[in-house]
């Protein structure tokens, strides 16, 4: 037994108080009496019990004196150790990576681990089961239950997709897990292609073998890209697992119609970087690997996102706008018109305003671009500080790709305070000169400095900025993916600012999912691979369709490591656990009360006997 707060054994002191007010209790009065007879019988019984005389005339502090120790034992809280028979740990990670989503056999590479997941939960009853479902980032399903059928159901509710698994992460989980436990093994589920990378993370861990890997030749990465001369070119990564070389067809489609195709050989278990530029005023969004010799599997076709379905209206609000008219991208998906700002009543229809030197006092439902916000204005209060003459880039991505900053040295530049909704591309001193961010459902790029006065609008770097802001503040976008999306992903999203409604549907024309303002930041995640559209609605109007797609990506071997035996058993003896405190204060608490009862009763019936 152990006592949880022995600090209130100093209250026992009060004992010495109740012994005092008893001393100083009155006394009996003495009376005198001319006869004894009538005690003489009385006195003899009590002589004969003289014990129980005293005690019956110390009975109330007795009483007292007990209840204070009940009490005083109460507040010393007396606990005993609790412990129970421990549970073996049963850590079961399953490979979630999208190579698991291609076709294997009459199914899934998914479905073959799922099934034997289920399967290897019989016979053993007893277990503390986790599960990890490997991804590229690892997610804890359930922790430590013990109930087979919510792990099962838990198990069966897993899906596959998104980029190869990060195995590591998902087994330093595990051990993690285990080590938090009374011992156990880690089970893992993948296929014949599953490799231990850090041997370090396989203590106790062992492989199902679910499914078997299937030979595969597949997209491995696309990217798009403007070339020297400005075309468009399409960057393509082929992967093969196969030992032998074989030699492929990929086809660059818009529609059913060919745009391009590229013959050669894939090499034994490696891959293949192609090069294909497309044609001037073509379009490509589908990518397609043929003549593999294998069946047909989800890796064998890319989706490329499509252009606007109209053009991006802009409106410049500037009293010198040339500048800015030159900057912007020449094409059929731009429409650009400017107004002075003294004739601004208003963007109408405008997708993007870009305001220079001037910010109206009710802002538009557009994105929109900030050159100079004169200090105040409804946006925020981008009041500059002292001029500094340090720039440096936040990033080097996104709205600083490839703008050189050498026109900005020794120039002198004010620093903007970053608000809670943006985030800095170029610092100045303690603040900002560049910024960016989503306000009240906007997306905003604010320039705290003079274009001109720096020589920013003479500058190569002038053109390239402004092509990357207006792609990056395009509303017609809505859909915020840098690099290809893969099934099982979380999708970021950033409707048009006049939307109302959107409507997402599916590669078979079925709708997928409708949301209302306001809207969510994402998409649930898609699974299917496929080309989706993405409809946004002002009231009844069709404001744009997007075109996107979700592609599964050809996933090769690790380099090293070798396949792994089955798990460890289970241990079957463990010793036993604690399980905390049982605490006894209750008990004492509530002897106190009842010994309290007992005086309180006691006491009113000796004082109704000497009445």
């Amino acid at each position: 037994m152990s006592w949880l707060s022995p600090e209130a054994f100093g209250w026992t002191a009060l004992a010495g108080l109740l012994i005092v007010l008893y001393l100083l209790r009155p006394r009996r009065e003495r009376v005198t009496v001319s006869s004894l007879f009538l005690w003489r019988r009385r006195a003899g019984d009590e002589y004969a019990s003289t014990l129980w005389q005293r005690l019956k005339r110390r009975l109330l502090l007795l009483l007292q004196l007990l209840a204070l120790l009940a009490l005083v034992i109460a507040l010393a809280r007396p606990a005993w150790p609790g412990s129970e028979k421990a549970l073996p740990d049963l850590v079961m990670v399953i490979d979630g990576s999208g190579r698991m989503a291609l076709p294997s056999g009459d199914g899934t590479g998914m479905e073959a681990v799922r099934q034997s997941a289920v399967e290897y939960l019989n016979g053993r009853d007893g277990a503390a089961i986790s599960v990890i479902l490997a991804s590229p980032e690892p997610r804890l399903v359930a922790l430590r239950e013990s109930d087979h059928g919510v792990v099962g159901e838990a198990i069966r509710e897993l899906r596959a997709g998104g980029r190869a698994a990060d195995m590591d992460a998902a087994l330093a989980m595990a051990q993690t897990v285990l080590a938090s436990g009374p011992g156990g093994s880690i089970a893992i589920f993948s296929d014949d292609a599953f490799r231990a990378g850090d041997g370090s993370l396989m203590e106790r861990a062992g492989l199902v073998v679910a499914g078997r890997r299937s030979p595969n030749i597949g997209l491995a990465a696309v990217r798009q890209r403007q070339g020297r001369d400005g075309n468009l070119q399409i960057l393509v990564l082929v992967g093969s697992n196969l030992e032998e070389a074989v030699e492929v067809e990929v086809a660059l489609l818009e529609g059913d119609s060919e745009v391009g195709v590229w013959t050669g050989e894939v090499p034994v278990n490696g891959s293949a970087v192609i090069a294909m530029d497309v044609p001037v005023d073509e379009v490509v969004d589908e990518v397609v690997v043929r003549d593999t010799g294998l069946p047909p599997d989800g890796d064998d076709r890319a989706f490329l996102r499509s252009g606007p379905s109209r053009p991006l209206d802009i409106l410049i609000v500037a009293a010198v706008p040339g500048a800015y008219e030159r900057a912007l991208p020449s094409g059929k998906y731009l429409a650009t018109k400017a107004v002075d700002p003294t004739d601004y009543a208003g963007t109408g229809e405008s997708d993007l305003v870009i305001f220079v030197g001037f910010v109206p006092e009710e802002l538009p439902a557009a994105n929109m671009i900030l050159m100079m916000p004169p200090p105040p204005n409804p946006l925020a209060p981008f009041d500059p500080t002292v001029p500094v003459k340090e720039a440096l880039p936040a990033y080097k991505d996104g709205l600083m790709e490839a703008v050189d900053l050498g026109f900005l040295q020794g120039k002198p530049k004010y620093a903007l305070p970053v608000p809670d909704w943006a985030t800095a591309d170029v610092f100045v001193g303690q603040g900002a000169g560049i910024l960016h961010g989503v306000w009240e459902g906007r997306r905003v790029v604010v320039v705290g400095f003079d274009p001109e006065v720096t020589g920013m609008e003479t500058a190569p770097a002038f053109p390239i900025f402004m092509r990357n802001a207006v792609k990056w503040a395009s509303p017609l976008t809505a859909i915020q993916a840098t690099a290809a999306i893969r099934p099982g992903e979380s999708i970021e999203i950033a409707p048009h600012p006049r939307s109302t409604r959107l409507e997402l549907l599916g590669p078979s024309g079925e709708m997928v999912t409708e949301m209302v303002r306001p809207f969510r930041s994402t998409l649930e995640p898609l699974v299917e691979v496929g080309r989706y559209h993405l409809r946004q609605w002002a009231g009844d109007t069709l404001i744009h369709e997007e075109t996107f797609g979700v592609s599964a990506a050809f996933e090769s071997e690790p380099e090293s490591g070798a396949l792994v035996a089955q798990p460890p058993p289970l241990p079957l003896i463990l010793a036993e656990r604690p399980t905390g405190n049982y605490e006894a204060w209750p008990w004492a608490a509530a002897l106190a009360i009842l010994v309290m009862t007992g005086e309180w009763a006691w006491f009113h019936r000796v004082r109704l006997a000497s009445r």
